[in-house]
Protein backbone atom coordinates (compact mmCIF):
# COMPACT_ATOMS: atom_id res chain seq x y z
CA UNK A 1 0.00 0.00 0.00
CA UNK A 2 1.16 3.52 -0.74
CA UNK A 3 -0.80 5.02 2.17
CA UNK A 4 2.16 5.09 4.60
CA UNK A 5 4.29 6.83 1.96
CA UNK A 6 1.57 9.41 1.31
CA UNK A 7 1.20 10.10 5.03
CA UNK A 8 4.95 10.46 5.44
CA UNK A 9 5.02 12.97 2.57
CA UNK A 10 2.14 14.93 4.11
CA UNK A 11 3.88 15.04 7.50
CA UNK A 12 7.00 16.49 5.91
CA UNK A 13 5.36 18.82 3.39
CA UNK A 14 2.88 20.36 5.82
CA UNK A 15 4.91 19.95 9.05
CA UNK A 16 2.23 17.80 10.68
CA UNK A 17 2.40 16.18 14.11
CA UNK A 18 -0.78 14.06 14.44
CA UNK A 19 -2.80 11.86 12.12
CA UNK A 20 -5.48 9.20 12.40
CA UNK A 21 -6.25 6.50 9.85
CA UNK A 22 -9.59 4.76 9.50
CA UNK A 23 -9.62 1.06 8.55
CA UNK A 24 -12.53 -1.25 7.79
CA UNK A 25 -11.12 -4.25 9.69
CA UNK A 26 -8.62 -4.92 12.47
CA UNK A 27 -6.65 -7.04 10.02
CA UNK A 28 -6.25 -4.09 7.66
CA UNK A 29 -5.32 -1.75 10.54
CA UNK A 30 -2.65 -4.22 11.73
CA UNK A 31 -1.31 -4.52 8.18
CA UNK A 32 -1.13 -0.73 7.92
CA UNK A 33 0.81 -0.52 11.21
CA UNK A 34 3.27 -3.13 9.93
CA UNK A 35 3.73 -1.35 6.59
CA UNK A 36 3.98 2.07 8.21
CA UNK A 37 6.58 0.73 10.63
CA UNK A 38 8.74 -0.34 7.70
CA UNK A 39 8.23 2.90 5.74
CA UNK A 40 8.73 5.18 8.73
CA UNK A 41 11.68 3.30 10.21
CA UNK A 42 14.29 5.83 11.24
CA UNK A 43 11.82 8.71 11.11
CA UNK A 44 10.49 10.46 14.18
CA UNK A 45 6.87 9.41 13.52
CA UNK A 46 5.44 6.85 15.96
CA UNK A 47 2.60 4.54 14.87
CA UNK A 48 -0.10 3.31 17.26
CA UNK A 49 -3.22 1.17 16.78
CA UNK A 50 -6.53 1.18 18.61
CA UNK A 51 -9.75 -0.72 18.04
CA UNK A 52 -13.09 -1.32 19.65
CA UNK A 53 -12.11 -4.74 21.04
CA UNK A 54 -9.43 -3.32 23.34
CA UNK A 55 -10.21 -2.67 27.00
CA UNK A 56 -11.00 0.98 27.74
CA UNK A 57 -7.91 1.37 29.92
CA UNK A 58 -5.59 0.08 27.20
CA UNK A 59 -7.19 2.36 24.58
CA UNK A 60 -6.73 5.32 26.92
CA UNK A 61 -3.06 4.48 27.46
CA UNK A 62 -2.46 4.17 23.71
CA UNK A 63 -4.22 7.46 23.00
CA UNK A 64 -2.22 9.19 25.76
CA UNK A 65 1.06 7.83 24.40
CA UNK A 66 0.14 8.93 20.88
CA UNK A 67 -0.67 12.45 22.09
CA UNK A 68 2.56 12.63 24.11
CA UNK A 69 4.65 11.58 21.12
CA UNK A 70 6.10 14.53 19.15
CA UNK A 71 4.72 13.01 15.91
CA UNK A 72 2.26 10.14 15.72
CA UNK A 73 -0.22 8.23 13.61
CA UNK A 74 -3.12 6.36 15.20
CA UNK A 75 -4.47 3.47 13.11
CA UNK A 76 -8.10 3.11 14.10
CA UNK A 77 -10.68 0.40 13.52
CA UNK A 78 -14.27 0.55 14.75
CA UNK A 79 -13.59 3.00 17.55
CA UNK A 80 -13.18 6.61 16.49
CA UNK A 81 -15.72 7.87 13.98
CA UNK A 82 -15.21 10.20 11.08
CA UNK A 83 -15.91 13.69 12.30
CA UNK A 84 -14.37 13.00 15.71
CA UNK A 85 -13.63 16.31 17.45
CA UNK A 86 -9.95 16.10 18.37
CA UNK A 87 -8.31 19.43 17.52
CA UNK A 88 -4.82 17.94 17.90
CA UNK A 89 -5.42 15.70 14.87
CA UNK A 90 -4.14 17.49 11.78
CA UNK A 91 -4.68 14.75 9.19
CA UNK A 92 -7.47 12.23 8.75
CA UNK A 93 -6.98 9.37 6.30
CA UNK A 94 -9.73 7.04 5.12
CA UNK A 95 -7.29 4.22 4.38
CA UNK A 96 -9.77 1.67 3.00
CA UNK A 97 -12.47 1.98 0.35
CA UNK A 98 -15.89 2.99 1.71
CA UNK A 99 -19.37 2.43 0.35
CA UNK A 100 -20.80 5.92 0.11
Amino acid sequence: SLVPFAIQCAFHKFNLCRAVTFHSTNKRAKLFVHQAGEVLQGSNIDVFRIDGTMPVKKRGEIMSNAMLSPKSIIANCQLLITGVDMPSLELVVIADPVKS
